[in-house]
């Protein structure tokens, strides 16, 4: 691959990050969208263009993950002081338990993951 086709590819996978259709992903990488969609059928760019989307996911859920105990203890201000209205209050308690359920509901869909995964490994 020549150096100029793999910036191009680079190129493209941002694009295909950062907007919202493939017509607009193909006008800011300056290619056509019939050759984004062939780059999308060939395994190694699918591969890259896969990767870079959870990289990208990943760095945005640890930024979340940062910033969730600052927001949990608003919740809990909120949840706990007398003075805020009873509809503010009921809904940031509600939102701490429903936060708090679905992080238990995600920690054992991955501990279950990893056992089916290792079961797997064994066949």
């Amino acid at each position: 691959m020549t150096t100029g086709k793999a910036r191009k590819r680079t190129q493209a996978i941002t694009a295909l990050l950062t907007s919202r259709t493939l017509d607009a992903a193909a006008a800011a990488c300056q290619v056509s969208k019939r050759t984004l969609i062939r780059w999308l059928q060939d395994e190694g760019f699918k591969r890259e263009y896969e990767q870079a989307k959870d990289e990208l996911l990943e760095s945005t859920i640890n930024a979340l993950r940062g910033n969730g105990f600052e927001a949990a203890a608003v919740l809990r201000r909120i949840a706990k002081n007398p003075k805020a209205p009873f509809a503010a209050r009921v809904s940031a308690a509600r939102a701490n338990i429903e936060t708090l359920l679905r992080g238990v509901e995600l920690q054992d869909l991955e501990r279950r993951l990893r056992v089916l995964e290792e079961l797997g490994k064994g066949n």
